[in-house]
């Protein structure tokens, strides 16, 4: 699987199926960032091994009041991502990661004395997004073949953050192509989230048109938004179009 490559050696395209007369500035692949839950990376691709084993903490975490649900922190080899006198932040890689569903783990903690106490924890996806904008899934789009000719993509991309189950009409979308060589493209898909509270009911796909650098030939479209990155063939399997691109 295709890893992102850096930034400095990117392509950068952007297309939109919304308008909007008041958008914000144009998103970049210099301001893509990387995230897993709440743990923040400083480099694309995402470097965990950067990070200090928290084995030296762990005496001090206290998940007695958390009962069961302690043994989450049992499948995870635990690093520090972030630590202040009163705050720590920990990121877990799995240790017998899923094939199917690569997720690591992510918790914080407040200071208690002489404790560490847990204020919060989870399965994450290490995801790209940028100032202003959230992330989506995408996978090629069904109704239309790839042509080797073709400079452009079509594709289906589904909001991730809670949308109320609307498409984003009216808000900005930005397709980035991160990476391109001889055997693949990588390709980022992020959008302006919506204002004010919304609900989850689940949001439906819409329909993006891609500018690549050079006619796409016999490559392999990556989703980069998620490291590692997600194939995207065409057509897209079955799994891949019921979970709005969340697997291959």
């Amino acid at each position: 699987m295709v890893a992102l490559l850096a930034l400095a050696a990117c392509g950068d395209s952007s297309t939109s199926n919304v308008s909007s007369d008041e958008r914000p500035a144009a998103t970049d692949t210099g301001q893509l960032a990387a995230s897993c839950g709440g743990v923040e990376f400083d480099s694309i691709p995402a470097d965990p091994s950067t990070f200090e084993r928290a084995d030296g903490v762990w005496n001090e975490i206290d998940l007695t009041e958390i009962g069961m649900e302690a043994e989450f922190f049992d499948l995870y080899d635990w690093s520090i991502a972030s630590q202040t006198a009163q705050e720590l932040t920990l990121f877990g890689q799995p240790i017998e990661p899923a094939e199917d569903s690569p997720q690591y783990g992510a918790a914080g903690f407040e200071r208690n004395v002489d404790k560490w106490t847990p204020t919060g924890w989870g399965q994450c996806r290490i995801e790209l997004t940028a100032p202003g904008f959230g992330p989506a899934r995408f996978v090629l789009d069904p109704d239309h073949e790839p042509d080797p000719a073709d400079t452009t993509v079509a594709i289906l991309a589904t909001e991730m953050a809670c949308a109320g189950g609307e498409a984003p009409d009216g808000r900005d979308v930005k397709s980035l192509v991160v990476a391109e060589d001889a055997a693949s493209v990588s390709i980022v898909v992020l959008v302006e989230p919506p204002t004010g509270d919304n609900t989850c009911p689940g949001n439906p796909s819409f329909p993006l048109e891609v500018n690549l650098v050079t006619p796409l030939g016999n490559r392999t479209v990556f989703d980069g938004g998620v490291q590692p990155a997600l194939a995207r063939p065409w057509p897209p399997s079955e799994s891949s179009l019921e979970s709005n691109g969340l697997d291959e």
